[in-house]
């Protein structure tokens, strides 16, 4: 089992530049979950930049956020749903690979279609 960090943990993510701190745990996105979801130290949530990611995806822990019973019941809840979990967790570095190659085929896409409109342009 991981040792989970609670909400207001601080970390930086391996190869990272920017503190994260914790704003859940075990987020569910896309019909899969991750450890954490967490924003921009200190500004925390901000809807276009919110980061999933994994314990093996940090680097180091900064700070550990507050805990007290009620704390370590949920996260130990936390710890046992994740042991009987039948939603399969997610690769952070496969997932980022799969948004890349989204994007690189929209561009080509569009790139396709910007050459064929300049082409039509050219020759009618």
């Amino acid at each position: 089992m991981m040792y989970v960090l609670p909400v207001g943990s601080v970390v930086y993510l391996k190869n990272g530049t920017i503190k994260i701190v914790v704003l859940g745990n075990s987020p569910l996105d896309d019909g899969k979950y991750y450890d954490y979801v967490g924003g921009e130290y200190p500004i925390g949530l901000k809807p276009d930049q919110v980061y999933f990611f994994n314990e093996d995806n940090i680097e180091e822990v900064l700070f550990e956020g507050y805990r007290d019973e009620t704390c370590e019941r949920y996260l130990n809840a936390i710890e046992h749903w994740q042991g009987e979990l039948k939603i399969p967790k997610a690769n952070v570095e496969e997932e980022a690979k799969h948004q890349v190659n989204e994007v690189v085929e929209k561009v080509q896409e569009q790139n396709t279609s910007s050459s064929k409109t300049a082409l039509d342009d050219l020759f009618n």
